[in-house]
C-alpha cells in the first residue's frame, strides 16, 4: 500500500513500527544515543533535526520507503517499488492478482463513499490512498512484464 504522510515524523514512526528492532536499535545502528535520536523526532527542535543522510539511514535500516514517500507526497508524487529482476511467470501471476485486488478495492471504497451521495474528507483520503495503491500495483505489473519478456 502506498502511504500518504502529513509529516516527516509520521513517516519515521511508521518506519520504526515496520522494524523489529525498534527505535533503540535504529539509533544504535545510526551511531546515535537513544535520546539524541528521540530528540530529532521533536518537530519543535529545528536545531536538532535529522540530516538527509540520517533519513536515508532510517530507510536503509528499516527496509522501508516511508521517508521517501513523505517527500514524494510533498511534491505531489508517489514512490513505486521496483520488482526484483528475476520475476518468473508464477510471480507475474501473483503480481497481476494483486493489481486486480487493488483495483477492486478502490472500486469498493468509491462505491461505499458514494452511498450517501457525497464524499467527505475522510472518504476522499481513503480514495486517494487506494488510488495510489492501485497505480503502484499497475506500475509494478508493467515493470515485471518488461523484465520477464525483454529480449
Amino acid at each position: 500500500m502506498v502511504a500518504q504522510f502529513e509529516s516527516l515524523k509520521e513517516a519515521i514512526l511508521k518506519s520504526e513500527k515496520s522494524f523489529s528492532g525498534g527505535r533503540a536499535e535504529i539509533a544504535r545502528q545510526m551511531g546515535l544515543s537513544y535520546d539524541a535520536y528521540r530528540n530529532r523526532l521533536r518537530e519543535d527542535r529545528e536545531d536538532q533535526q535529522f540530516s538527509a543522510s540520517q533519513l536515508e539511514d532510517i530507510q536503509f535500516i528499516t527496509g522501508t520507503a516511508y521517508v521517501a514517500q513523505y517527500f514524494a507526497n510533498k511534491a505531489g508524487q508517489m514512490t513505486v517499488a521496483i520488482p526484483s529482476s528475476d520475476v518468473d511467470g508464477e510471480e507475474l501471476s501473483e503480481i497481476q492478482i494483486g493489481e486486480a485486488a487493488a483495483i477492486g478495492g478502490l472500486s469498493v471504497i468509491i462505491a461505499q463513499a458514494l452511498a450517501d451521495g457525497q464524499i467527505d474528507n475522510n472518504e476522499a483520503k481513503l480514495i486517494d490512498e487506494a488510488t495510489l495503491n492501485a497505480v503502484a500495483k499497475l506500475m509494478g505489473k508493467s515493470s515485471s512484464i518488461i523484465q520477464l519478456y525483454r529480449g
